[in-house]
């Protein structure tokens, strides 16, 4: 091909420009691009040593391990609670994303997954942490010592797993005393024969749309009581389905504590730590389960009716009218307040209780009613402002 006259120019004074330029420049070029080689191979070579090195040691010190400290078996399965990524959550509900490796969904959802597969965890948590036991032991009589530094890393990550054990141990222990029992005194009766020493409101039991505790009545006898009125409470068919699957979280958590003794122990005036968690929970599980089997519309205590204040006789029609539209099983209402709650520019607030039938009897239901202010010192209409907390069975 022939090239176009001004094209021969222009190559022409770039090829004189090159010729131009000093001969140590050039060579200095390629003196940088031949060294960034030479660096580039030497670093390449040094890394690869180096990561060879810790194979070797690696290699050298899980033989160690397999001979001196495990009698010559395997490392047992890393269980996912006690791998990296491990997470805990501080809000419900915990999102689908972060359920396979989150210890407070796994705690607290232990009724949805099938007894052998909490066994088989058991079983993993017991092998793994055991030979990392032995592991660290062997660490402090200076079995790795010949290996160097390169061991380092392996025994830190095995430190880490060990108090990923801990961490989950410690979730289970939080359950215990904030959902089910909220007493830590334990008596032991001999050979660890613990009994549980409990008052009244510290067996709790969740159930369906209330919280009970579990307690003695008149006649001896174990049964539910409301939490919020202290009266003698009746489990309805929601909430016994509710317990039950509370019982089955808990006599899972039994599962997973079975055996432990020590392990947790964080004090020395505070021994067998989980061994009491354990009896914790094969305590609990009978209590409620004879509370469930004492279970009648009989053990509903009835208070008397709430005594009405000075403005029940003017407010009383128009707060039945508004409660009986919400509600068909409004009986009656009773207003409790004396004055009004007086919000200065906003509204008046009086309280009281609605009183409804259900299949147990007549339930009085802490309300609340106000009038809006309209402004020149006048209100509106009285309206529903609010529900309580409060409920219990009246005569």
């Amino acid at each position: 091909m022939k090239l176009h006259s001004m094209t021969k120019a222009l190559v022409a004074v770039a090829i004189m420009l090159l010729c131009a330029s000093p001969a140590s420049a050039q060579l200095g070029n390629l003196g940088k691009i031949a060294k960034n080689k030479v660096t580039g191979t030497g670093e390449y070579m040094a890394r690869k040593a180096k990561e060879k090195g810790e194979q070797k040691a690696r290699q050298k010190m899980w033989e160690i391990v397999k001979k001196k400290v495990l009698g010559g078996s395997q490392m047992p399965e890393l269980p996912w609670i006690m791998d990296e990524g491990v997470t805990k959550s501080y809000s419900t509900p915990v999102p689908d994303s972060e359920k396979d490796k989150n210890i407070t969904w796994y705690v607290t959802n232990l009724d949805r997954i099938p007894e052998a597969e909490v066994r088989d965890m058991k079983a993993k948590l017991d092998a793994r942490y055991n030979a990392n036991k032995k592991i660290l032991i062997a660490k402090e009589t200076g079995v790795f010592s010949q290996l160097g530094g390169y061991t380092d890393a392996l025994l830190s990550e095995i430190e880490k797993e060990q108090g990923r054990w801990e961490s989950f141990y410690g979730e289970i222990s939080q359950y215990m005393l904030v959902s089910v029992v909220r007493s830590d005194k334990m008596k032991d009766n001999g050979n660890h024969n613990w009994t549980l020493i409990w008052d009244p409101g510290q067996i709790i039991v969740n159930a369906d749309k209330a919280v009970f505790y579990v307690a003695k009545n008149k006649s001896g006898k174990l049964q539910f009581y409301s939490f919020s009125t202290e009266q003698g409470a009746y489990a309805s068919s929601a909430d016994l389905e509710k317990i039950k699957k509370n019982i089955s979280v808990v006599e899972k958590l039994g599962i997973l504590l079975e055996g432990l003794t020590t392990e947790f122990d964080s004090r020395p005036d505070d021994k067998y730590e989980l061994e009491k968690l354990y009896a914790k929970t094969q305590i609990w599980v009978t209590l409620v389960s004879q509370a469930m089997g004492n279970n009648t519309p009989d053990n509903v205590e009835k208070a008397a009716m709430p005594k009405a204040g000075k403005l029940n006789a003017s407010l009383k029609a128009k707060a039945l009218a508004i409660a009986k539209s919400d509600d068909s099983s409004v009986l009656d209402v009773v207003i409790t307040s004396n004055n009004w709650e007086v919000k200065p520019l906003e509204r008046r607030i009086v309280y009281g209780y609605v009183i409804r039938k259900d299949e147990l009897g007549k339930m009085a239901v802490e309300r609340s009613w106000c009038q809006d202010y309209m402004g020149g010192g006048k209100y509106g209409s009285l309206r529903h402002y609010g529900v309580g907390l409060k409920s219990f069975y009246v005569k």
